[in-house]
């Protein structure tokens, strides 16, 4: 193969969103509508590898100093690959963009690949990138319930019960405002003392770009809210973005009912709640956790590597 690495340009935003879009472990979270919505915040560093006019694989990046990562401005990124790479292809198209980045003076590279359950294809090994020289720098636990499933914790059972006897009604709907001012950033700041690492203007922004991807999923009682989930919809997976929960919600287990309807309603294969680490200290949320895993979430690792040149 004749392989050639090049720096992105947006001369070619439509090939990089096409192959994203047909790629064997890409989702919308790489197409560059999304990835440009915080570009302000980052240098981007990201790449193209191509064959002749074709392109095999795009690698999301950002540049601080003389560090590459891929991407902190994302939730995981890694190498998209083109559907159908063996790995003795993908091995090249890693080599290449490592001697890429190492002849522009790059130090250390971290990578974060997209986890394997939202591949839609069996592409990427990570073994791979440990065979090539990277290092395991992190691994996080996010917490994800494989589908189809029931509920077995008699307590959320319970709850579940309690909330449909009450008369609560649940609706997916757009993102809106009053919902995110007025319920979720108030609710983050009681709860976890800072604001979602979203702004409603950004979650805004990237619902117009990308409607089908994003939703509120939302539990009320007449027209009082009393909770709701932010969803990042995928291919494979549901991804809980953010929580809300209201003091009547509680009362009545709004969120019990909320999260039963999206596992018995949702035709996916995973439901990721996210990781349990408090981004400040780095320390896992033992309640938040055990909270996940009694509505049957497992422990799926989240990875990060380092290359350091």
């Amino acid at each position: 193969m004749n392989l050639q690495v090049k720096p992105y340009q947006n001369a070619n935003r439509e090939q990089w969103d096409e192959l994203v879009r047909q790629s064997a472990n890409g989702t919308f979270l790489h197409l560059r509508s999304f990835m440009e919505y915080h570009g302000d915040r980052f240098e981007d560093a990201s790449v193209m590898v191509w064959e002749g006019q074709h392109v095999l694989a795009v690698f999301p990046a950002h540049q601080v100093g003389n560090q590459v990562f891929s991407h902190q401005g994302l939730s995981f990124g890694g190498w998209i690959f083109k559907k159908g790479l063996e790995k003795n292809f993908q091995k090249e198209i890693i080599n290449l963009t490592l001697h890429h980045y190492k002849n522009r003076g790059v130090e250390k590279l971290t990578v974060t690949p997209v986890p394997t359950c939202y591949h839609r294809e069996a592409v990427f090994d990570y073994d791979l990138l440990l065979e090539l020289g990277f290092k395991i720098e992190n691994v996080k636990d996010t917490a994800v319930i494989p589908l189809p499933q029931e509920i077995k914790d008699r307590g959320k059972r319970w709850g579940v019960k309690k909330a449909k006897s009450s008369g609560i009604s649940i609706a997916e709907k757009a993102p809106n405002s009053n919902f995110w001012n007025n319920l979720l950033l108030p609710y983050h700041l009681e709860k976890l003392g800072r604001p979602p690492v979203h702004t409603w203007e950004e979650i805004e922004q990237l619902y117009k770009n990308h409607p089908d991807q994003i939703s509120l999923f939302q539990a009320s009682k007449g027209e009082e809210i009393l909770a709701g989930l932010i969803l990042f919809k995928y291919s494979k997976v549901f991804k809980i973005q953010y929580t809300a929960l209201t003091e009547n919600g509680k009362k009545y287990r709004a969120m019990d009912f909320l999260i039963q309807t999206l596992i018995s309603s949702t035709k996916v294969d995973f439901i990721d709640f996210g990781t349990s680490v408090d981004p400040y200290t780095g320390e896992e949320k033992t309640s938040l956790l055990n909270w996940k895993k009694s509505f049957g979430a497992r422990s799926f690792p989240l990875k990060t590597f380092e290359y350091k040149f």
